[in-house]
């Protein structure tokens, strides 16, 4: 079960409960909108009173929180490596398209781009306007990214960042 409470001072009162069915796999919230992916495959979208405003069915479990875009949509991908823009009011798929690699960490959006790190260190770039391949770069162990106006930066699990141009990934 999934349970929402709202801070009042010093005491928390529970707010809204919904029941996604299956284990949540993860938690995030965008604005007023809590998203929760479930071990069934789905990614859900609840407003901010509870009310369930769309379900969106994955070839694979969503391991990682969704990303924020900046026009309001949300991207996701799933551990088979299915990546999705999705608008976020309506639960629509704007685009989607498959990288063929195992994902398990969070999106990175900005510069246009979504960045995407696969599990044995590949770093792919995808048009945040369409899902088209820009650029990828293999780094080894490398883990995770974000992006920004003008850097890409991808942190390796010994601790090392990398600094890459958006615009060809070097």
């Amino acid at each position: 079960r999934l349970a929402s409470y709202r801070v009042d001072g010093g005491t928390a009162r529970r707010g809204w409960l919904a029941s996604p069915g299956g284990d949540l796999l993860a938690l995030s919230a965008v604005g007023e909108v809590t998203l929760v992916s479930t071990a069934q495959r789905r990614l859900i979208a609840y407003d901010g009173g509870g009310a369930r405003l769309w379900s969106v069915s994955f070839p694979d479990v969503v391991l990682a929180a969704p990303a924020p875009a900046p026009d309001g949509d949300i991207v996701a991908v799933s551990l088979d490596g299915t990546l999705r823009r999705i608008d976020l009011a309506t639960g629509e798929t704007v685009w989607s398209t498959t990288l063929r690699t195992d994902v398990a960490t969070t999106p990175a959006v900005g510069a246009g781009l979504v960045v995407v790190v696969d599990r044995g260190g590949a770093v792919m770039a995808r048009s945040l306007g369409d899902g088209s391949a820009r650029w990828s770069t293999e780094l080894s162990r490398a883990t995770r990214a974000a992006a920004g106006e003008g850097v890409v930066a991808v942190q390796g699990g010994d601790a090392a960042v990398w600094v890459l141009d958006p615009h060809d990934g070097a």
